[in-house]
């Protein structure tokens, strides 16, 4: 919740210790140690938009934050191959979800304490250079939750008595993502195509029901895909600015892990459906910048940023929602978000 804008409550991002050594055990592989809360939202490739230093998670599938620690061993000068890294990472996080906003179904209610979720991940560099990079991620995490009874029966109708907004654990979810990005088109053409970046990436996830429940409206192991292709070239106004363009889809299943984006209508990567991206990014002075960025996004299926159970994360096709019923009346359909923002960096 820290990484949403919302009220003056001071929260803590990020705390955390590095520790860095040329060598192991002689070897030319130079390591890192971290732990504390990770910098772990706003990782790669949704990074550009929002005009900051990507953190070390991949942002298709992981945006969130938690406390925990990771270990980098950085191949290159092993393995002949520029920039090759592999690095392990594990943490937990905080089950009972702090409400994003005090309209969140769960935010009034005495939740029973779910535990904490336990994330581990690896993350593979197999190539990265000044004109390509390519990165692989696997995540899992446990112990993840849903509101216990959203009170909707199978007619669409709400019934106050069946409303229980209390949060229970409904099993743990893999996540797979990997993308390649081309930063600078051809060779020399232009400093226009050198300045441009063009990125692709794929992602998967697949649920695992704890035993007596269900996972996104099933009782079985189901998998989702998503794509994004984006990308970001340099302003016509000024040396440093950029605008980008970005789209993504999401399969019936989809499901990630990015409460932490910052957006005002839920996390786009998130999206069962189809999203789309334009933003202009111009600096003001060496320390100020602006941005305008629109986003729109079309979805198939409702879910798109419930949690992980049955009653806030099934994917009902928007199409079969009989209108005019309670339900048609809470899912979404279609969300626009427009951002301008004046931002000081120091």
């Amino acid at each position: 919740s820290s990484e949403n804008k919302q009220d003056d409550t001071l929260r803590v991002h990020s705390a955390y210790i590095n520790y860095e050594e040329d060598q192991l055990l002689g070897l030319d592989v130079p390591w890192s140690l971290g732990i504390g809360r990770r910098p772990s939202t706003n990782g790669k490739l949704i990074s550009y938009r929002e005009d900051d230093e990507a953190t070390s998670p991949l942002g298709h599938i992981s945006n969130a934050e938690f406390d925990g620690g990771n270990l980098k061993f950085n191949l290159s000068h092993l393995t002949g191959i520029p920039g090759t890294s592999v690095k392990f990472a594990a943490g937990q996080g905080m089950s009972n979800a702090e409400p994003r906003f005090s309209s969140t179904p769960y935010a009034d209610s005495s939740s029973t304490d779910t535990g904490n979720i336990i994330m581990y991940a690896i993350n593979i560099v197999p190539y990265h250079d000044q004109h390509i990079e390519t990165e692989f991620q696997y995540t899992h995490a446990n112990n993840l939750i849903d509101i216990t009874n959203g009170g909707f029966d199978q007619f669409g109708a709400f019934n106050p008595a069946n409303y229980d907004p209390s949060l229970e654990s409904v099993g743990s979810l893999h996540l797979a993502s990997a993308f390649v990005a081309l930063h600078g088109i051809g060779e020399g053409w232009s400093d226009y195509l050198d300045r441009t970046t063009l990125f692709l990436s794929g992602a998967m996830s697949k649920t695992d029901p704890d035993s007596t429940k269900t996972m996104l409206g099933s009782a079985n192991s189901e998998t989702g895909y998503s794509y994004w292709i984006g990308a970001q070239m340099p302003s016509l106004l000024s040396e440093k600015g950029k605008w980008g363009v970005e789209f993504n889809h999401g399969s019936q299943y989809w499901r990630s892990f990015t409460y932490g984006e910052d957006t005002a209508i839920g996390s786009k990567i998130a999206a069962r459906g189809d999203a789309y991206e334009l933003y202009f990014t111009e600096p003001l002075t060496s320390a100020l910048s602006f941005q305008l960025r629109y986003t729109y996004i079309d979805y198939d299926y409702s879910g798109s940023n419930g949690f992980f159970g049955s009653q806030s994360g099934t994917p009902m096709r928007i199409s079969d929602i009989p209108s005019g019923t309670d339900l048609a009346g809470v899912v979404v359909d279609k969300a626009q978000d427009i951002r301008a923002y004046i931002r000081y960096k120091f």
